[in-house]
């Protein structure tokens, strides 16, 4: 008899090890669970959406952006103060949107976009943005970056000369920029330069814009290299 009561006192206490076991393990599952859910969906569904852009924030950076006010701290949106800040926190499916005001940078995407998935710069309503910089937007090697109700005046206008070779390479100079409802004006492009430039950048689409006082001639306010004309217009 105490043979057997030793017996089953033994599997009670295995029994009980097992299910702390898989007690402890459920709890470990469950903070892998945990540590997924509030570490990185959170990220990739901010990575994807608005950020914005605004001249008048007090600080480099704003996790609580009101664009209502303009002003950090009583809102949800993230801004920064700079163009090329908000361009290097921007992701495939990112809207960066630049409110009214005069900057002194230029428009330089850190990245690209994807297909279904473009990495869009664009004003805020009917407010004016007025790009800075050398040349104005530069979207050289840069694929599926989408430019709209933006200003570009009394600079060079735009580039985008895909001249890497590994780009040639992996996307035949295959760029899907879209460039919309932007003013383009004065430049200080001569002869045959041009002032807005396709060169080994294929299958953009340049829509709705307003160029006025470009170069010697209108044949090169938009130069056009190895880009199909259907998609330049």
């Amino acid at each position: 008899m105490k043979k057997s009561t030793s017996n089953e006192n033994t599997r009670m206490q295995e029994g009980q090890k097992s299910l702390q076991a898989k007690f402890f393990a459920c709890v470990y599952a469950f903070g892998l669970m945990t540590f997924c859910s509030f570490s990185f969906v959170p990220r990739l569904a901010w990575a994807a959406g608005t950020i914005y852009v605004d001249l008048k924030t007090s600080s480099a950076s704003c996790a609580k952006y009101n664009p209502s006010s303009r002003s950090c701290g009583s809102g949800t949106d993230t801004a920064y103060k700079t163009i090329a800040e908000a361009a290097a926190a921007a992701t495939p499916g990112t809207t960066v949107i630049l409110r009214e005001g005069s900057y002194n940078e230029p428009l330089a995407p850190s990245t690209s976009g994807a297909p279904g998935q473009y990495i869009t710069f664009k004003n805020h309503g009917s407010e004016q943005v007025l790009l800075g910089g050398e040349t104005g937007i530069v979207l050289s090697n840069r694929r599926y970056i989408w430019i709209e109700g933006l200003r570009v005046e009394d600079r060079f206008w735009l580039e985008a000369n895909n001249s890497e070779a590994d780009f040639a390479t992996n996307f035949q100079n295959r760029s899907f920029h879209v460039v919309k409802n932007c003013v383009f004006k004065r430049t200080p492009a001569t002869g045959t330069t041009g002032n807005v430039r396709f060169v080994r950048s294929h299958d953009n689409r340049f829509l709705d814009n307003t160029v006025e006082d470009g170069v010697d001639n209108t044949e090169n306010a938009l130069q056009v290299q190895g880009n199909p004309r259907s998609w330049a217009r």
